[in-house]
């Protein structure tokens, strides 16, 4: 897998978990999601956006769609922001509670050196 694809798996597992919590789940356990949502948790969490080239965002959206870990109708929706997709219940198993727990660890570590530096400055 790509950076891009383990960045994107790791927000489509916190994604998935938030709205777990929040009970918005379909009968068959999916979760639907905007495509800009999804760029603006990755950019939250992570640093980093979405690709920027849209031939690499269709690229990377295929690759998840072909692993059966989200669905949704056509290339043309992930041009835009607007349009939704469906994260598959799958991607619980796909990405373990480890790698979760080790994501939080480091955006804990990361924001206490972040509060560090702008005590000393």
């Amino acid at each position: 897998l790509t950076q891009n694809e383990v960045a994107m798996l790791l927000v489509l597992r916190i994604q998935y978990d938030k709205s777990l919590r929040e009970g918005k789940l379909d009968e068959r356990g999916f979760v639907t999601e905007s495509f800009e949502s999804l760029g603006i948790a990755m950019k939250n969490l992570l640093g980093r956006p979405l690709p920027d080239k849209i031939t690499e965002r269709r690229r990377l959206f295929q690759r998840l769609k072909q692993l059966r870990l989200v669905e949704f109708l056509q290339d043309e929706d992930i041009d835009s922001g607007e349009s939704w997709l469906r994260i598959h219940p799958m991607i619980v198993d796909f990405v373990g509670s480890d790698a979760l727990a080790a994501l939080q660890q480091g955006l804990s570590a990361s924001s206490l050196n972040d509060e560090e530096e702008s005590d000393v400055s």
